[in-house]
């Protein structure tokens, strides 16, 4: 008997309240909501369980149902709407839709103050504000104690270097001042402090590729006409697969956290150090902040708030340590099969969203996993089982309003040039994090960014907008500025017969028409990636001006 588990709505679990500390704590109690579920049976009946679903191999429907009350009454103890599925096999349980929502007992009082949710009376009220409903009240007391973090640190201990083991550590929990709350001051300094007070941080989605692919081998498997795999079969390559997966994950995720921790580490003055540095009377002293903040790492899913500057290296190594990761696992598992079907090691895909400080996280967060979105469908193969390469998108935020990722290139990055008859596209993300033949590397762009940053700002900021026309006016444009800057005649030139090595030209299939008067023609597309190499040298830029910490009630 099976029995699969999702908690519903995770993200809006975590924006219920959009300010840091409590999605810090209701992210803790999702993690603390996995792992009380794999106390609850015997390690051989645990397939897996990880941000915030988990499946399992029972013995019996009486034990099937002796393990979901449990987890509903677990989840409903934390405010949690749960799904529940049960059935003979797998699949048929992940089908399964009944669903456990947590609905108050008490309906009498106002709405929470903090997040508008379920009534406050003198019963359900937080013994520290009486106007916030206690569970809500709850995610802030687990940030407090912030043990998801706090294990992640006890992990790292040996691999950060010996001046930063000198002090008590955490993960930056708050960069700007509630006014509501002015104890934070401290904290909020030493927060801002660690990030260079510049008010900016990169959100970082990771996300495995392929790990529905390999559910999909799994299941033809089993239903293959000569049947080579049973469903107990399927059942223990899962939990093979799902805790190696979950092993390589976190390890990976350490490797890298710990690599651009002492990198940051080493970029910093004696006195820079003492700036991160604040009094934290309930830990009896001084607390150095870091200026990262894991928010959640389940299963293959990372999500991480991390100094701009070292966003790329994050991402850059996490791919590295997990592809090397995952082929230690599949080497240990011989001659069991792992990563199906049979592939050697897996991948990982990345989006990152530079932004302020003071921007929401509740659409932050969302826009960093569509580019995450981005980066895994550009590359993924059309061959049934190939695998999917690692890839990277990125971007950055300074309006207010956002819209898609999609949409906002095609406004602003795409357009058609009359005069030679093609679409111009100023930029080729996203990039893979490896070379390979279909399509931009992010090592190569970022040699190109280092090429550049020799140009000042202000003719760097003239660059976008020159190329943003017709051929005969971007000619104009370079011929301006190559005799001060000759790496742009050899990036961007446009010549007959001579293309500047940042310019590529390729044809791409399109589909005109509706209903059955649909055609497909070809269509010639000329791309550069020099943009977005600029898009990385313009928040290096802005990370090079200080800023003092804000009062606001957004982020924090």
């Amino acid at each position: 008997m099976y029995l699969t588990y999702d908690i519903k709505s995770i993200q809006r679990v975590i924006f219920a309240v959009p300010k840091l500390k409590p999605m810090i704590g209701a992210s803790g109690l999702i993690a603390d909501f996995d792992r009380a579920a794999q106390r609850f049976v015997a390690d051989e009946q645990l397939l897996f369980a990880g941000g915030g679903s988990g499946a399992f191999h029972l013995g019996s429907s009486t034990e099937a149902e002796q393990l979901r009350e449990r987890l509903v009454e677990k989840a409903h103890r934390d405010g949690l709407d749960l799904r529940v599925g049960i059935a003979t096999s797998y699949s048929q349980a992940k089908q399964c839709d009944l669903l456990y929502p947590y609905c108050p007992s008490e309906l009498a009082g106002e709405p929470c103050a903090m997040s508008g949710l379920w009534p406050v009376n003198d019963e359900t009220a937080w013994r520290r504000d009486s106007t916030v409903h206690h569970l809500i009240g709850q995610r802030k007391d687990a940030a407090r104690k912030d043990p998801l973090g706090t294990q992640f640190l006890e992990d790292l201990v040996d691999q950060l270097p010996l001046r930063l083991l000198e002090h008590n550590l955490q993960f930056f929990k708050t960069l700007v001042t509630d006014p509501a709350d002015p104890t934070e001051d401290a904290e909020a300094d030493a927060g801002a402090a660690a990030l260079g007070n510049r008010s900016r941080f990169a959100i970082v989605a990771m996300d495995g590729n392929d790990a529905g692919q390999l559910q999909l081998v799994a299941e033809r498997l089993v239903k293959a006409d000569d049947h080579p795999w049973t469903e107990e079969d399927r059942s223990q390559w899962l939990g093979r697969m799902s805790r190696a997966l979950q092993r390589s994950t976190r390890r990976a995720f350490l490797t890298a956290l710990a690599r651009v921790i002492a990198a940051w580490a080493e970029d910093l003055s004696d006195q820079e150090l003492r700036a991160c540095i604040y009094h934290d009377q309930d830990r009896g002293g001084e607390v150095l902040v870091l200026p990262f903040r894991p928010l959640i790492l389940g299963g293959d899913d990372v999500l991480l708030l991390c100094h701009p500057a070292h966003a790329m290296t994050f991402v850059q190594a996490m791919h590295q340590e997990f592809a090397r990761q995952t082929r230690l696992a599949s080497q240990q598992a011989q001659p069991e099969s792992l990563w199906l079907p049979d592939h050697p090691s897996l991948t990982i895909s990345a989006g990152i969203l530079f932004a302020k400080a003071t921007f929401p996280l509740h659409m932050a967060i969302p826009y960093a996993e569509r580019l995450l979105g981005n980066a895994k469908a550009a590359y993924r193969p059309q061959e049934q089982n190939s695998q999917t390469p690692a890839a990277v998108d990125w971007d950055t935020i300074t309006d207010t309003l956002i819209d898609a990722p999609a949409d906002r290139r095609n406004r602003e990055l795409r357009f058609h040039d009359s005069e030679r008859n093609l679409e111009i596209r100023l930029t080729r993300r996203p990039y893979l994090l490896e070379p390979g033949e279909r399509g931009p590397d992010i090592g190569t762009l970022l040699q190109l960014k280092q090429r550049l940053a020799g140009i000042s700002t202000s003719m760097r900021s003239r660059i976008l907008p020159g190329l943003r026309d017709v051929w005969s006016q971007r000619m104009r444009f370079i011929a301006s500025v190559m005799k001060k800057h000759p790496i742009l005649k050899d990036e961007l030139w446009e010549e007959d017969g001579h293309l500047g090595k940042s310019w590529l030209n390729k044809t791409v299939k399109t589909t005109v028409g509706e209903g059955g008067a649909k055609i497909e023609k070809k269509q010639t597309v000329r791309a550069t990636g020099l943009p977005d190499a600029l898009l990385l040298l313009e928040e290096d830029h802005r990370l090079s001006q200080s800023t003092t910490r804000q009062v606001a009630e957004v982020s924090s």
